[in-house]
């Protein structure tokens, strides 16, 4: 139907793609021109088109691998869709999440991606703010970090930054070859010359001629980055409403429901086919929706165990446990998720970290 739809109005996202074209170029032009430096290094982690890619999973890598070097690190976040008002704040200030030490704001003030960021990196504080120079100064004042990790600002040119690691989803790697709205490209994919970085993730749920494929475009606009593969490593579940560990092996053969609401829903459902469980239902919300304890209710109906992200977990999590002393008890779903960690492939992770030593002089 969509597919329909945008052959109909072809003529139309044409003519707005070509103007949002504009619109970046004189964006960046403008950035370029006013552009901010914070103390330390600063490491960018992005994408070029819409929708998920795996930079959560990347940013918790290198947040781990730089603690790992006896590095303070901190981590800056947009906190897309998070409900600002709920913290009595109008979204222009900038907002500590994690202080390193605890998780200081719930979930709907701090968006969920920077709420898994700071659950997944004790040590690590976040800050989330849509103006990125302004977390940083916040978390540079309060935090002092050798290194700030921008999540998901590849396109936020304002800010200097000494790597740019770039994310392309062997699934979907060049958006359909078009800007927004006509295509998913939130920039010409020429702008990968300027990652220093570029990392292929899902790349193990492609076949080989298509990663070549990939890499060979890749290669036509950036000579110069060294190119990793990674995946989605499945790492455990998890029974959210009472935090219980379950075998991967579990559902092995099993019948399940995937639910999720984030960019890349094929990405999790062919990840649990390859874990051999039969996901015979498919719930898919749109990216970073808030659940309604209504729209759990009705998750049972199908009688069969459910199976959702990271992403999604956390912000099921308060209903759920909530439903275990409440109205819910009894009719909460069987649910679990799916944890994951990001994996640069084998024999290549030793590569990986020399160039971030190297270009950081970690």
């Amino acid at each position: 139907m969509m597919a329909i739809l945008r052959i109909f109005f072809y003529p139309v996202l044409w003519l707005l793609s070509v103007f949002y074209a504009l619109i970046v170029s004189l964006n960046r032009n403008f950035c370029l021109k006013n552009r901010k430096i914070l103390p330390g290094l600063t490491i960018c982690v992005g994408n070029i088109t819409a929708g998920g890619t795996g930079k959560t999973p990347a940013v918790i890598l290198l947040a781990k691998y730089i603690a790992g070097k006896r590095k303070k690190a901190a981590v800056l976040s947009r906190g897309y869709k998070r409900k600002t008002r709920l913290s009595g704040r109008a979204g222009r200030d900038p907002v500590v999440v994690s202080d390193g030490n605890n998780i200081v704001e719930p979930i709907e003030a701090a968006g969920d991606e920077p709420f898994l960021m700071a659950k997944n990196l004790p040590g690590v504080p976040v800050v989330v703010c849509a103006d990125r120079y302004a977390a940083g100064r916040l978390a540079v004042e309060k935090f002092a970090p050798d290194v700030l990790l921008m999540d998901d600002g590849f396109q936020h040119c304002r800010l200097f930054r000494d790597l740019d690691i770039v994310l392309i989803d062997c699934l979907d790697p060049f958006g359909g070859n078009h800007l927004l709205p006509l295509g998913f490209l939130r920039e010409p994919v020429s702008s990968i010359g300027r990652a220093g970085i570029i990392l292929l993730t899902n790349s193990n749920l492609v076949p080989e001629a298509k990663l070549e494929t990939i890499i060979r475009r890749i290669k036509k606009h950036n000579h110069g980055a060294p190119i990793f593969k990674a995946l989605h490593k499945p790492a455990g579940l998890e029974k959210i409403a009472t935090g219980e560990k379950i075998a991967l092996a579990r559902f092995n053969g099993t019948k399940v429901t995937a639910l999720s609401s984030i960019g890349r829903p094929e990405s999790f459902e062919k990840t649990l086919g390859l874990l051999g469980m039969v996901v015979s239902r498919n719930i898919r919300y749109p990216d970073h929706h808030w659940y309604s304890e209504s729209e759990v209710i009705k998750l049972p109906a199908s009688g069969l165990p459910v199976i959702t992200t990271e992403k999604d977990a956390v912000r099921l999590e308060k209903i759920l446990k909530a439903g275990l002393q409440s109205g819910l008890k009894g009719h909460a779903p069987e649910m679990y998720v799916l944890k994951i960690e990001l994996e640069i492939e084998e024999g290549k992770k030793g590569t990986f970290e020399k160039q971030l030593d190297t270009i950081l002089k970690l």
